[in-house]
């Protein structure tokens, strides 16, 4: 059921949104709804501080998002169209925006300048690409 469950989140299927608790013993399950904790930011989709943070460049022309772990850039290429590829780094085109991966964990937008955008590819792009 878990291996389910998770492919579904994977492959952007609609999976089970309650928690599931099986009891083998009387051979029966219930479903429990789990609320969010308004609080919590991370509930609220925003994914910030020191291992995922967005920043505008010196010049004020790019944002990039950062994090303190390096990223397989072999699965980066393998989920999307390289445009040009480095040593330590790839340029690739992500819903029809240039995106500049790093190896050690950067992700440059050279022309995007919608937050909500940028942290959605940047958390498919960590996703794909994490070690």
């Amino acid at each position: 059921m878990q291996v389910n469950e998770a492919l579904k989140i994977l492959l952007n299927k609609d999976y089970e949104t309650n928690l599931i608790r099986v009891d083998l013993g009387n051979n029966n399950f219930e479903k429990i709804k789990v609320n969010k904790n308004p609080n919590c930011e991370i509930c609220k989709g925003n994914i910030s501080g020191k291992n995922f943070e967005l920043t505008l460049c010196r010049t004020g022309n790019t944002l990039s998002v950062k994090t303190d772990k390096g990223l397989d850039l072999e699965k980066i290429k393998d989920n999307f169209g390289v445009l040009r590829e480095g040593k330590t780094s790839l340029l690739v085109e992500i819903d029809d925006e240039e995106v500049i991966v790093d190896k050690k964990g950067e992700i440059i937008f050279k022309t995007l300048k919608d937050e909500t955008t940028i942290m959605k590819i940047a958390r498919e792009i960590y996703q794909i690409g994490k070690l």
